[in-house]
């Protein structure tokens, strides 16, 4: 009589109870490499053949790679911790400052991205979203919270009156100014901490 069937009787004699516990017993006496391999059909788990205990081989040691097969030397994870320390450090800087100010830093984000616009002046929502980035109703109460405080101001596109287009106002010019300068000065000081690391190309 199987397990299963045994387990689906109801339990009313001895006999019955006494040949649950004789199957669960035997089955509990089974290693567990040899009982996965039963389950399978004689077959052992993913293919890995048990040893003479029942277990499979221990799995060898994993080799850490810093030669040629990861291309990168010691110089070249220094560098590269340093830059990332310089552009965490200058985000928090950054942050820092705005906060101060009464700003958030997506705030602040969307001051720069205005005023860095490249070849014009201001921008539409949706360039305004791609350059944040944010989603587009994230991007529009972004907006409409920097215009209530004045910091920016909507109007129609000259060129196509379906488009509106975000600006500074000059309360926002000279936030974004009174901001940007100390970020200024800290890459002057922070010099080649922020500077790319060069990396070598070694064969």
């Amino acid at each position: 009589m199987q397990l299963d069937a045994v387990l689906a009787e109801p339990a009313d004699s001895e006999a019955a109870v006494a040949t649950v516990a004789g199957q669960r017993q035997a089955l509990a006496a089974i290693p567990d490499g040899r009982r996965a391999g039963r389950r399978s059909n004689g077959s052992s788990d993913a293919g890995v053949t048990p040893d003479a205990e029942g277990s499979a081989p221990a799995e060898l040691p994993r080799q850490r790679g810093r030669g040629p097969s990861s291309g990168l030397t010691k110089q070249d994870f220094e560098a590269l911790a340093r830059f990332r320390f310089g552009i965490r450090r200058y985000l928090r800087l950054r942050e820092e400052t705005v906060r101060d100010r009464g700003l958030t830093p997506r705030q602040y984000q969307l001051l720069l991205a205005l005023e860095g616009f490249p070849g014009r002046e201001g921008a539409t929502v949706g360039e305004l979203a791609e350059r944040l980035p944010l989603r587009h109703h994230s991007t529009v109460e972004l907006i409409n919270r920097a215009q209530a405080q004045e910091l920016v101001s909507r109007s129609q596109d000259p060129e196509d009156a379906r488009v509106v287009r975000v600006e500074l106002t000059g309360v926002g010019e000279d936030v974004l100014g009174r901001l940007s300068w100390p970020h200024r000065l800290e890459l002057d000081r922070m010099g080649t901490v922020l500077t790319a690391p060069n990396w070598r190309n070694e064969q």
